[in-house]
């Protein structure tokens, strides 16, 4: 590292704390050769430190209390010295950009401040200024470095949105564009497939970005979940056209991938909109359009503009509903099956046009057989039916979504006809169901026997022949296993985590999960993947 003596010195001049915070972050001072001689909040104390320090570099707002960075410019001019200025501002009028460059201004940046153009502009006065020959492949190097950072931002900006982050930071994140678009791509499993899922997923991720950014256009992208969402930034001109050009997109990425032969690929995009403030919106209303494909036929673009995006209407009639709970009542899987699929069939066409409605015909059939489960006293939920909303996301079709639901309900009525056979079952369901549900309360054997109906010596008993544990026992194995996946799947402190699972003393829970477990929760938490 150069010492101070070697190294050119930067003022900078802005009258918003955050702006200068910002500015010193997005400058690469070690790889330019550069510090940060000094900070002035309003123009007359950057004047006085102009006057002071001489430094090699300002930095200035063009718009700041008592003097105005122009107004620097043009004293920095008269004084003739070799203080190069770099004006930034908020506004896009030409004049200002004029009269600053009028006055010795190297360069004149736009809020919000990209740090590639920054870094760039004071390479440009730290090649000029020191007469150093900086080789290509420094000057490569520097250049790759700010596009990684910003790469990172723009990221992590997408990620905000789609977290719904409240005002997600915007301040120094730019993409290249007058209109932009959100972005949502699934790719569904056709048949089966070697290679994983994650991995599959970043080929086709690596493939998109390089193939819009040869079309000319900004793509950003990030994987999130089981999804590749981003940012498309395309040039008016290319608006009415971005269909063609996402087509040609695919087009050409098909005949780079032989993995598409395996997927079937659907990209969807939201409405056109000018500025990013919003993107959180859009990348909703991306999202709501890819989900369309298993009703659209997995058809590979979906625009946003052309399908009906609003909330759906119910399309299940009262007397639908009323006969859906007969047959599950009287458990008759022939006679709620052949009900779906005429309720199906007869909206299908009718609805052709509104592909969200039939997605919603889904949801409301299960909602019913729901209500209808939940008054059933002992009865669990089958795997089938606790992941059915997982399910129905990874279906390919509208006819997959409807054998994935009759599958959870024969499931479902199979359970109950197991239950009706062996009667002595049915309180063990009841004990399991309200373990389950009140894990987080202090639950004791008095409050078990009371919520389930039978003296807590006849149940300790029949727990204990079917069960092969002691109600005590399983209590406590029931919460373990609870903790272990609020463990991998969430970011709860052990506190937490100890409460939800009906332990106030976050010592005595660690003990206890360390013994039937064999770690401490913060080990466990540590060799899991999330």
């Amino acid at each position: 590292m150069r010492d101070k003596s070697q190294r050119l010195s930067v003022l900078i001049a802005d009258d918003e704390p955050r702006i200068v915070q910002l500015i010193k972050e997005l400058i690469d001072w070690e790889q330019l050769s550069l510090y940060c001689v000094g900070i002035a909040n309003d123009g007359e104390a950057a004047k006085t430190l102009l006057d002071t320090l001489r430094p090699d570099i300002i930095i200035t707002d063009i718009r700041m209390p008592e003097i105005s960075g122009l107004e620097l410019a043009q004293y920095i001019c008269k004084q003739e010295w070799n203080t190069k200025i770099i004006i930034i501002s908020g506004y896009k009028q030409f004049d200002y950009a004029y009269q600053a460059l009028k006055h010795g201004a190297v360069d004149f940046l736009i809020k919000p401040i990209n740090g590639r153009d920054l870094n760039n502009v004071l390479l440009r006065i730290c090649e000029k200024k020191t007469h150093i020959e900086i080789s290509q492949e420094y000057v490569d190097m520097l250049r790759e470095k700010v596009e990684v950072a910003e790469t990172k931002k723009r990221k992590q900006f997408i990620l905000d949105a789609y977290n719904n982050v409240p005002k997600a930071v915007f301040t120094g994140v730019s993409f290249r564009g007058d209109t932009f678009f959100a972005v949502a791509v699934k790719a569904d499993l056709s048949t089966s497939f070697s290679e994983s899922d994650t991995r599959m997923m970043e080929k086709i991720d690596m493939v998109l970005k390089d193939e819009y950014n040869t079309l000319g256009v900004d793509f950003e992208t990030l994987q999130v979940d089981d999804m590749i969402l981003g940012v498309l930034g395309v040039k008016n001109s290319q608006v009415e056209g971005i269909n063609r050009i996402i087509a040609k997109c695919m087009r050409r990425i098909r005949s780079r991938l032989d993995i598409f032969s395996h997927f079937k690929i659907a990209v969807a995009i939201s409405h056109p909109h000018e500025e990013c403030d919003r993107l959180s919106d859009w990348i909703g209303e991306a999202i709501e359009a890819v989900k369309c494909r298993t009703i659209l036929g997995n058809v590979d673009l979906i625009d946003a503009r052309q399908i009906d995006l609003l909330p759906p209407e119910r399309l299940l009639t009262l007397q639908d509903s009323k006969r859906l709970r007969q047959y599950l009542e009287t458990l008759d899987v022939t006679g709620i099956r052949a009900y779906i699929v005429e309720i199906a069939r007869c909206h299908r066409d009718v609805c052709a046009d509104r592909p969200r409605q039939l997605r919603s015909l889904i949801y409301e059939i299960r909602d019913v057989i729901q209500v209808q489960k939940s008054q059933w006293d002992g009865m669990c939920d089958p795997d089938a039916w606790k992941f059915l909303p997982f399910a129905l996301e990874e279906c390919v079709s509208f006819e997959q979504m409807l054998e994935t639901l009759l599958s959870a309900i024969k499931d479902i009525i199979r359970i109950c006809e197991e239950i009706r056979k062996t009667q002595n079952s049915l309180p063990i369901w009841a004990v399991k169901k309200h373990i389950d549900e009140h894990m987080h309360e202090d639950i004791s054997l008095e409050s078990i026997s009371d919520a389930v109906g039978f003296s807590k010596n006849y149940l300790c008993k029949l727990f204990k022949n079917e069960m092969d544990t002691t109600i005590v026992t399983y209590i406590t194995e029931a919460r373990m296993e609870t903790a272990k996946k609020l463990l991998k799947q969430t970011l709860l402190n052990i506190s937490e985590i100890a409460l939800r699972v009906g332990y106030e003393d976050p010592k005595y829970f660690s003990r206890q999960f360390t013994r039937f477990v064999g770690v401490t929760p913060k080990e466990y938490r540590r060799i899991s993947p999330m």
